[in-house]
């Protein structure tokens, strides 16, 4: 994490929440949780920036950063070189073809680990996207993340309307606890 996070961030909330804010003018008719959404959505992106900022700064690494590490080295090879990125992302390489990832870390070791390996291949598109920040990374990742369960907790309320009181306070202590957690 550099300034290049801090000076993309406010761009990507910008366009997050402006398409958040469509979403829920569009819906706000159908429920009235939808008055919850905007902020739901921001506890996602605190939780998951905040779960970065103990990765890099307090652990100095662990998964989260390594599949960042990864994707970024996908992104730099998709930008080199597209046939190799082919080989590498949609195939099944040999370990003696990894040296193609020209990652600036040592990475190396999900080789040998193909469910990590595919972990860092879906996060791919959301680094690219994110132009290799890892805070507007993150941004994306919740954004899209934070819909399903979105619709989830929107199917609760309907079925459980007696008890919708209980269920906010829920979401966001669920929000804010686990999934914000579940980032990069």
């Amino acid at each position: 994490m550099d300034i290049y996070d801090l000076l993309l961030a406010p761009f990507y909330l910008i366009f997050v929440f402006l398409l958040a804010y469509k979403y829920k003018a569009k819906h706000q008719h159908e429920h009235a949780a939808y008055n919850y959404f905007l902020p739901g959505l921001l506890v996602k992106i605190i939780g998951g920036i905040s779960l970065g900022l103990v990765y890099f700064y307090y652990y100095g690494g662990g998964d989260t950063v390594n599949y960042f590490n990864t994707g970024c080295a996908f992104v730099d090879l998709f930008n080199a070189n597209k046939s190799d990125f082919i080989h590498i992302y949609f195939g099944t390489p040999f370990p003696s073809e990894y040296y193609l990832l020209k990652g600036n870390t040592d990475f190396i070791y999900w080789m040998y680990d193909p469910y990590a390996f595919f972990v860092s291949k879906c996060f791919f598109i959301f680094i690219f996207l994110g132009a290799k920040s890892y805070v507007a990374s993150v941004i994306l990742v919740a954004a899209v993340c934070y819909f399903p369960i979105w619709k989830y907790i929107l199917c609760l309320l309907r079925r459980f309307q007696n008890y919708i009181s209980n269920l906010r306070i829920q979401f966001y202590l669920y929000h804010l606890l686990f999934f914000g957690a579940v980032e990069l």
